[in-house]
């Protein structure tokens, strides 16, 4: 607890209770989510300040979700390498387990190899009408989207782009480096609220079970 020595006996008091209330909700916390592209990173990198706070929540039992649009591939290497309960990636699409080398599917594909097709179809028909689109250079890591680069696409093109998905029965959303075609409806806080409904299931030594 900080009380500021230059503030009056009424306001250090409320700065007390402030903090009294603070510690009281942060007692109740029982897993962080949190995106990581900008929100963790800094240029680009993580810190070793991060990874030391994430080892710290790690050690008082607080489990730590990542929620990213990165690659299965990527994320496969950031769950099973960090500090950290999980990760969910593409979007929504999976969820990486500290513990395990297998994705769980938050999407329902039933084949993946004919949705991996189905998306390099839209992709060449995307392409037919916008011939400078190049696919990401991780896409061949992906399973459940498909990633081309946004860069020298207008708004107004990407508007239409999602337009254009969207009439062929899929979704579509950007960031500032990459385009998604994915699924419609896979989105990062459905699948966050998947994780959530089998909390106990996934993180049963956590102390997440009070949840339920």
């Amino acid at each position: 607890m900080y009380i500021n020595s230059h503030v009056g006996t009424g306001h250090s008091t409320n700065l007390q209770r402030l903090s009294q209330n603070a510690v009281t909700e942060l007692s109740n916390i029982r897993l962080i989510a949190t995106d990581m592209d900008g929100t963790l990173t800094q240029q680009g990198r993580f810190s070793a300040a991060l990874l030391q706070t994430l080892e710290n929540l790690k050690a008082a039992g607080l489990p730590i979700l990542i929620v990213t649009g990165r690659s299965a591939g990527w994320v496969s290497g950031i769950s099973s390498l960090m500090p950290i309960a999980g990760a969910i990636g593409e979007n929504g699409g999976l969820f990486y387990p500290a513990d395990s080398e297998h994705p769980l599917l938050l999407t329902p594909i039933a084949d993946l190899t004919g949705h991996r097709q189905n998306l390099a179809l839209v992709f060449q028909k995307l392409k037919q009408k916008f011939p400078q689109i190049q696919e990401s250079g991780d896409n061949r890591f992906r399973i459940t989207d498909w990633t081309f680069d946004v860069a020298g696409l207008t708004l107004a093109e990407l508007q239409l782009i999602g337009n254009l998905c969207q009439d062929m029965g899929w979704g579509f959303t950007y960031s500032n480096v990459q385009c998604h075609i994915k699924p419609q409806g896979q989105e990062k806080a459905i699948a966050l609220l998947q994780v959530l409904q089998n909390i106990s299931r996934l993180f049963p030594d956590s102390g997440c079970n009070r949840w339920r």
